[in-house]
């Protein structure tokens, strides 16, 4: 389930500044040990569902009203003026029935997909780094979700199906309300694979901020 848009007071609230410093910490642990990057961006979400639930209740009411005007032509505009008026009382209930429903019925494989769209974005808006061992970390607050993007040189080292790992534990800890708990523990976990894969070398340099983005 797809919760209310979080607004950015909200989400200073689940992020506070104590724990954008927990995060800071984690990735320059996790960094001290690597050649490899970790940067985190923290968004309210994915994509304006409940403006998306409105535009389509809204069409399908237009639909509605203008196929039932067109199948009830009357010649007396004042015996038909009480049927347009049904009609749009009508069409503005079945807008929102459909409303609510689609704001609830939202498919789940939806939802990923638009996190991992909008965290390929990010993502391409990243300083590139000398060795293409790059790794994002994106939570998207009101899908309860998280999106992990690795880097060329990176991906070429790892297995596809290992990053679902630290996702994972970002999400159960986003649902249960311990973001920062989650996010500490997936940068700790993935720093491990990067210093095994990346050890840090004598000129390395640290190419992107170790703090999180709010975006």
């Amino acid at each position: 389930m797809v919760k209310t848009p979080t607004m950015s007071t909200r989400l200073q609230a689940i992020f506070t500044e104590s724990d954008l410093d927990r995060i800071t910490a984690a990735v320059g642990n996790a960094e001290a040990a690597t050649s490899g990057e970790i940067a985190v961006v923290i968004v309210p979400h994915s994509r304006f569902w409940f403006a998306d639930g409105w535009l389509q209740a809204a069409l399908c009411a237009v639909i509605a009203g203008a196929g039932y005007l067109l199948l009830s032509r009357y010649d007396n505009w004042g015996e038909f003026y009480p049927f347009v008026r049904a009609t749009i009382v009508g069409a503005g209930v079945f807008g929102l029935a459909l409303l609510f429903f689609s704001w609830w019925s939202f498919r789940p494989a939806q939802i990923t997909a638009n996190c991992r769209r909008n965290a390929l974005g990010h993502f391409a808006r990243l300083s590139p780094t000398r060795a293409q061992t790059a790794v994002l970390i994106l939570i998207s607050v009101a899908e309860e979700q998280a999106v992990i993007i690795a880097d060329r040189g990176i991906a070429e080292k790892l297995p596809a199906d290992y990053w679902h790992i630290p996702q994972a534990a970002i999400a159960h800890a986003l649902q249960e309300g311990r973001p920062t708990d989650g996010l500490v523990a997936a940068v700790a976990e993935i720093g491990g694979q990067l210093a095994h894969h990346f050890p840090r070398s004598d000129d390395d340099k640290n190419e992107l901020s170790d703090r999180p983005q709010i975006a």
